[in-house]
């Protein structure tokens, strides 16, 4: 296996790993009166001999998931390659509803937050306090992410062609449709040692376009493997790269920190 998806299957586990353990610690703090050191040893250890039993298995299932993702890439290639018609950048086309990022946020906060409202509060004050910490940011979250989750179940397009490139995404604002004649150049980040380390050989999939039209203004912001997975996004990318080449347009690195302050319109 390469070394950058090993790093990449390893951070995925142990981020994984600390968000179910972190909640799990905090709230099994047994409540009552103060124990006894003894007590106090033998739940310590258990709860070490916990965490450590369930390291395997959040590595086991996350390995698991890579290659499923593996496998499913793999099938649907021979069916964009059998789309694609002579050499030259391809038109591409998707529509219909992301259910899966959707699905996976209901039952993050199905599984990890509601649980955690569910199971008894300490009664010392520190973990009390603790407990009350984890609860409410997990509400926070909850308020966040639920509406995000139903709201993309919604239908999105996402289109290129010689016309132009057509999004409509949810949220009506943060769609756009801009013809190539308008489109002064695409800008990209360029990401920094940490982050490439950190991801390894995905940080290509990673990146987010920005479309530049000739008035200044960021007429649209993709983010293609983000929004539609890493086969679709990669047939997004390979579409608005070739186009982009063909029409004359310039494709341009800028630096990852200019991109934290894109917005759409400005």
């Amino acid at each position: 296996m390469d070394p950058a998806v090993r790093r990449k299957i390893r951070n995925r586990a142990l981020l994984l790993w600390a968000l179910v353990v972190g909640p799990f610690l905090v709230l099994s703090i047994p409540s009552g009166p103060p124990p006894s050191p003894a007590a106090i040893f033998f739940w310590l250890a258990g709860e070490v001999v916990a965490a450590l039993l369930t390291l395997p298995v959040v590595f086991a299932l996350t390995y698991a998931g890579y290659r499923l993702r593996v496998w499913r890439q793999e099938r649907m290639q021979p069916q964009l390659s059998s789309e694609r018609g002579p050499p030259g950048p391809s038109p591409f086309r998707f529509e219909g509803r992301r259910w899966k990022p959707s699905v996976g946020i209901l039952s993050f906060v199905l599984i990890i937050i509601v649980p955690i409202w569910l199971l008894p509060v300490p009664s010392q004050a520190i973990p009390n306090a603790m407990a009350q910490v984890v609860r409410w940011l997990g509400l926070a979250f909850a308020a966040l992410a639920v509406p995000a989750g139903f709201l993309g179940l919604r239908e999105v397009t996402y289109q290129i062609d010689d016309r132009g490139i057509h999004v409509r995404r949810a949220v009506r604002r943060r769609s756009f449709d801009l013809s190539w004649e308008t489109i002064a150049q695409v800008e990209y980040p360029r990401l920094t040692a940490f982050p490439s380390r950190l991801v390894g050989s995905s940080a290509s999939r990673m990146k987010t376009y920005g479309l530049r039209t000739k008035d200044g203004v960021l007429g649209g912001i993709a983010r293609p493997s983000a929004e539609l997975g890493v086969v679709l996004g990669e047939a997004f990318e390979s579409s608005l790269l070739g186009f982009a080449a063909g029409r004359g347009v310039r494709v341009v690195e800028v630096p990852w920190r200019a991109t934290v302050r894109w917005k759409q319109g400005r």
